[in-house]
């Protein structure tokens, strides 16, 4: 049928506008990760397919109709995007104040060093 076929070309190019974010919000969200960011990390991964999606489905099905429910996703990617962005530079502000609470590398090496200490002394204590 050509009108079905009209209706997922017209889909389909809704979705692929906001295609090249998916590289941007990626590079941004694995960053928050790494620099120790849990819980700025869980609400951006949490954000674009529930705290932003679903809302924008009911609001933009019933602002736009069908054609809405197409619209929510790059709804949803570029206010998770600017989400993500607006995050990772206030951990970045913060990490470079000094008051980050993930630990620096210095802490993490002494930590397991001392890990290995008392492993290594518990080991010689079950020798005995």
């Amino acid at each position: 049928d050509a009108a079905a076929f009209d209706y997922a070309v017209q889909f389909a190019r809704i979705l692929l506008t906001t295609g090249f974010l998916f590289g941007i919000f990626y590079v941004f969200a694995n960053a928050l990760q790494a620099m120790g960011a849990a819980t700025p990390a869980l609400i951006v991964n949490l954000s674009r397919q529930g705290i932003i999606y679903i809302p924008a489905l009911f609001i933009l099905r019933s602002a736009l109709g069908v054609t809405g429910l197409a619209w929510a996703q790059p709804v949803a990617d570029l206010l998770s995007t600017a989400l993500v962005i607006v995050l990772y530079a206030r951990t970045l502000y913060k990490m470079e104040q000094g008051q980050s609470s993930a630990p620096s590398a210095a802490q993490q090496n002494s930590r397991y060093k001392n890990d290995f200490r008392v492993s290594r002394k518990a080991r010689a204590h079950m020798k005995m």
